[in-house]
């Protein structure tokens, strides 16, 4: 049995980066319960979070309860901020050392790092690469440990993205197939392959006004961060993207 512990980010009175309207602290605890969901779908796996409501833990508090478990792997999740706002991307962290040693930890982090840009590549987010850090829930863990910046909640563009329950969900589902391969985690039950259509429409509003519908999800999620990217370099002063799943007749 592989055990998986999640730690979103920030918590409580720390409400870590925030940015048109979001905090993080509730960006990364929606997209934790998203992944132990997800590999819910998977024999062989156990997943628990660190923190599963809006409470403070202190680092050495979730170092602690990472221990204690005797988890196998820690991922602990965030989102990026920057005082300039055109500052984009993707990025995750080991340990100072990992990666020249290509310990367990950095090997699990290509694959899991690999996994999340398979899917973010196709919204048009950008690789800030694969680094070294010594965050302290990177060193005072005893286990293979990975920090990720999901994102900047800083950029509008990226900011709108992760407002969007529908590319959260996939952005976990993406994390828990990263996860599952670095583990040969087996799949409970068979599902529509990525690249497949699925008997739906998705249907794309910008303020309420249609631009466009997709066979596929991730074809709709990428025209909304477009038409987001459109009206804000227009100087738009708000853009809202919504969408809606149709049955097809």
């Amino acid at each position: 049995m592989v055990y998986i512990m999640v730690d979103p980010g920030h918590g409580g009175y720390d409400p870590g980066a925030s940015g048109y309207g979001i905090e993080e602290k509730n960006v990364t605890l929606k997209l934790s319960k998203m992944i132990n969901e997800e590999l819910g779908h998977y024999e062989g796996v156990k997943v628990s979070l660190t923190r599963w409501d809006d409470r403070y833990l202190s680092l050495d508090q979730r170092c602690e309860i990472a221990n204690a478990s005797g988890a196998n792997l820690f991922i602990s999740l965030h989102t990026n901020s920057f005082s300039n706002k055109s500052a984009e991307g993707f990025e995750s962290y080991v340990v100072y050392g990992a990666r020249k040693n290509m310990t367990n930890a950095a090997r699990k982090q290509d694959i899991i790092h690999g996994s999340v840009m398979d899917f973010l590549d196709d919204a048009g987010i950008r690789d800030r690469g694969k680094k070294e850090a010594g965050f302290y829930v990177l060193r005072y863990t005893h286990m293979s440990a990975i920090l990720f910046e999901n994102l900047f909640i800083t950029n509008p563009e990226e900011n709108a993205l992760l407002k969007d329950i529908e590319f959260l969900r996939r952005l976990a589902q993406a994390y828990s197939r990263g996860i599952a391969k670095a583990y040969n985690l087996q799949h409970k039950g068979t599902t529509v392959p990525e690249n497949e259509p699925v008997p739906d429409y998705w249907h794309v509003y910008k303020n309420g006004e249609m631009v466009g519908f997709f066979d596929y999800p991730m074809n709709a999620l990428q025209s909304g961060y477009y038409a987001a990217k459109a009206g804000l370099t227009s100087n738009e002063t708000e853009v809202t993207i919504t969408y809606e799943r149709v049955r097809k007749t």
